[in-house]
């Protein structure tokens, strides 16, 4: 895959935040990844090459991910929010669409809640958040919580990084069957699981509970007027298709859709069609000049 995006440094107060950006003009389409071993260019490098004639585009690394520096404050999705204000602010970016897979999803929709006069339109990925309820919450919410057991996950993960089949195996429980990972995307994964630092278990920590997710935003999708696309794999075992379905119907001015024979991670499993579908609902927004505030 041809990189079309510009590998930047920007040090925002203590932290040094890396970003990928492309050098289209206008107004800018921020992406914010998810967690575990993800990273701006992992999860976005097929879609970035795919939109970069046509958008502005800039993919931050969280603080704690990727080629970012870790943050001495915990990765909630509180700080990872008001991060995303910094980040936008000290670059001078006053309006802008959003795309957030994930946890990435979890923080775009926090971010429009606070902040819905500086969204253009917003993009969600298989989010997190939409529902409290998740279902393998009582097999990882011990892992993360007894020490042993976490300590047992940390060997776990130094011992799968040098072997490949280890960390295919763990993939393939994220994405679906009938996609399975490219050698490209695996390595790219293993070199994400040996840096140092990650913020992944932090997050975790903060933002689930015996129940679930700590923080149901369910109850606040009503409130958003931004318009929006919710797209997500109906294979998806992490987050049931169910959350967007009903995100779709709270959401006013909401589009659905629906990827078959996918997982988790539509990007890097149906990356043709998902860029096609985002990127026509992106020029969409930007053609139309739809205010991010009203009815």
């Amino acid at each position: 895959m041809k990189e079309r995006w510009l590998d930047r440094h920007y040090r925002l107060g203590d932290l040094n935040i890396h970003y990928l950006e492309t050098s289209m003009p206008g107004e800018p389409t921020i992406l914010l990844h998810g967690g575990s071993a993800d990273a701006a260019h992992v999860s976005w490098g097929p879609a970035i090459a795919a939109w970069s004639s046509h958008l502005r585009l800039i993919a931050p690394d969280f603080p704690g991910f990727g080629q970012s520096s870790r943050p001495p404050w915990l990765a909630s999705v509180a700080n990872l929010t008001r991060f995303v204000e910094e980040f936008t602010a000290a670059m001078d970016l006053d309006r802008f669409s959003i795309v957030g897979l994930s946890m990435g999803g979890m923080v775009a929709v926090n971010f429009a809640l606070r902040n819905p006069d500086r969204v253009r339109s917003l993009v969600l990925v298989d989010a997190a958040g939409l529902d409290k309820r998740i279902p393998w919450i009582r097999v990882i919410y011990p892992a993360i919580r007894i020490k042993p057991l976490y300590r047992l996950l940390l060997r776990l993960r130094l011992y799968a990084c040098s072997r490949p089949q280890l960390v295919r195996f763990g993939m393939r429980q994220i994405m679906s069957d009938a996609n399975p990972p490219t050698p490209e995307l695996l390595q790219s994964v293993m070199c994400e699981l040996r840096r140092p630092g990650s913020a992944w278990q932090s997050f975790l920590n903060h933002e689930l509970c015996w129940s679930g997710f700590r923080r149901d935003m369910s109850a606040q999708l009503s409130e958003l007027r931004i318009p929006t696309l919710i797209v997500h794999g109906e294979k998806d075992a992490i987050i049931p298709v169910a959350h967007a379905r009903n995100a779709h119907r709270r959401i006013p001015n909401s589009r659905l859709h629906i990827f078959p024979q996918c997982g988790h991670w539509p990007p890097r499993e149906k990356p043709d069609e998902f860029s096609r579908i985002v990127l026509e609902f992106l020029t969409e927004r930007l053609s139309t000049d739809q205010p991010t505030t009203g009815d």
